[in-house]
C-alpha cells in the first residue's frame, strides 16, 4: 500500500511538471500580434542558446516581411558587456526582409563576443521559426 501511495505521488507529480511546462504565459507565446506587426518572442524557443551567462531571449518585430526592429528580452547578462550589444548589434536587421536576415553576416562585438554571437544565433533561430510558423 505504501509502495501504491508512492508511485501515485511520483506520477502526479511528474503530470503537474508536464502541464504547468505547456503552460506558456502568453507574453511568451512564440508568435504575437500587435495591430499589422507580427512579433515573434524566442523565450520558449531559444532557451538551448547560451550567451555568457544564461539563454539572450529576444522579440523580433516584422511587418510586411520586414524587419522592424529586434528588441532584447529579460536576460542575465552582464550589463556592462551587453550594453554594445544592445548598442551595436540589434539594429543592424532593422529594415531588412526576412530573407535578407537570414543571409546576412552579422559581425560579432568584440567587446561582448559570446553574448554577440547568441543574440546572432537567437535572431537567425526566430526567423526560421518564423518562416515555418507564418
Amino acid at each position: 500500500m505504501k509502495r501504491l501511495t508512492v508511485l501515485l505521488f511520483i506520477l502526479a507529480y511528474c503530470l503537474t511538471i508536464t502541464l504547468q511546462a505547456q503552460d506558456v504565459p502568453a507574453k511568451f507565446a512564440p508568435i504575437q500580434h500587435a495591430g499589422d506587426t507580427l512579433i515573434i518572442c524566442t523565450k520558449t524557443f531559444g532557451k538551448d542558446i547560451r550567451g555568457y551567462n544564461r539563454d539572450t531571449p529576444v522579440k523580433i518585430y516584422l511587418l510586411k516581411d520586414k524587419i522592424v526592429k529586434v528588441e532584447a528580452m529579460t536576460n542575465r547578462e552582464t550589463r556592462e558587456y551587453f550594453a554594445p550589444v544592445k548598442e551595436k548589434l540589434l539594429h543592424v536587421w532593422n529594415g531588412l526582409t526576412v530573407k535578407e536576415a537570414k543571409a546576412k553576416k552579422v559581425d560579432v562585438i568584440t567587446e561582448a563576443t559570446v553574448s554577440s554571437r547568441a543574440i546572432i544565433e537567437t535572431v537567425q533561430r526566430g526567423l526560421e521559426y518564423y518562416e515555418k510558423n507564418k
